[in-house]
């Protein structure tokens, strides 16, 4: 409590409003991962019958897709809470 004591209105209104950015921003991106994670699973059948270097497409899709999605994904993450801080 006494923490709390110390910080301006203002300030707090700007750490809930960070808070509810960050965890929107979360919950989108939570999406767009599971999204990304079944779509390959979903479309596995029809797209077995493609082959890309020698290997079927579904396989490439998760071996080298996913964990490369991840990344990006990450990096974007970074990249637009850098954004939000800097903006305050």
């Amino acid at each position: 409590a006494t923490l709390m004591a110390n910080i301006s209105s203002k300030e707090l209104t700007n750490r809930l409003s960070n808070w509810q950015f960050s965890c929107c921003w979360v919950a989108c991106l939570s999406i767009l991962t599971l999204v990304f994670i079944l779509l390959p699973i979903v479309f596995a059948k029809d797209l077995a019958t493609y082959m890309l270097f020698g290997w079927p497409a579904p396989f490439l899709i998760v071996a080298f897709g996913l964990p490369l999605f991840f990344l990006l994904l990450i990096a974007f993450y970074a990249w637009v809470m850098d954004a939000r801080e800097r903006d305050q």
